[in-house]
């Protein structure tokens, strides 16, 4: 259930909600993960200019933390997958942002995986949307998603800074995560 506080947010969080619903279907737990964590957790809190929380996750141990790029030391995973909600900042503290990243080290000892397509297509479908309405512009979108796979896209709504989201895959190393961060501009189309 959407909370009243994320009704405020002028875009985004219904959308995210929806696209989690279609998904439901396919009950992959990590790809499901991904999404609620990215969609409902990291975006509507970065876009609010709030920080996140963990709010009923594991909290992780803050050198676990670290070395998986939470850069504040603060991240959390659900009990039932290896995909953690991190926290970021720059090392100035000037530029704030969160991760939702796919653990398959150590997945792999439970033979637990995940659903990349699943992951790629909510991200997909939530940046589409997003672009054709004027709330985000496309940076980049470079590679095959059945193989190796990168998308960027910034936001163009009224706010301190832009943020800018990312979702980086590789299949051949078993690797996906989600981003969004502040920036100190404003991008335009880049190149692969």
């Amino acid at each position: 259930m959407i909370s009243a506080k994320y009704l405020k947010i002028p875009w985004g969080v219904i959308l995210a909600f929806s696209v989690s619903t279609v998904y439901a279907d396919e009950q992959n737990i990590p790809a499901l993960w991904m999404s609620e964590l990215f969609f409902d957790r990291c975006v509507p809190s970065l876009l609010d200019e709030q920080t996140i929380n963990g709010n009923g996750l594991d909290p992780l141990p803050r050198d676990t933390a670290l070395s998986i790029g939470a850069t504040t030391g603060r991240a959390w995973m659900p009990f039932d997958a290896h995909v953690s909600l991190s926290d970021l900042n720059t090392y100035e503290g000037n530029f704030y942002g969160c991760q939702v990243q796919w653990h398959s080290l150590a997945a792999e000892g439970r033979g637990d995986t995940i659903n990349y397509g699943q992951v790629i297509d909510a991200f997909n479908t939530w940046a589409d949307a997003e672009v054709s309405q004027g709330r985000l512009a496309a940076i980049k979108q470079c590679g095959d998603r059945n193989e190796k796979y990168l998308r960027v896209v910034e936001s163009r709504t009224e706010r301190s800074q832009p943020v800018r989201f990312v979702l980086s895959y590789d299949s051949k190393i078993d690797f996906i995560f989600l981003m969004a961060g502040e920036t100190d501009l404003v991008g335009e189309a880049e190149a692969c």
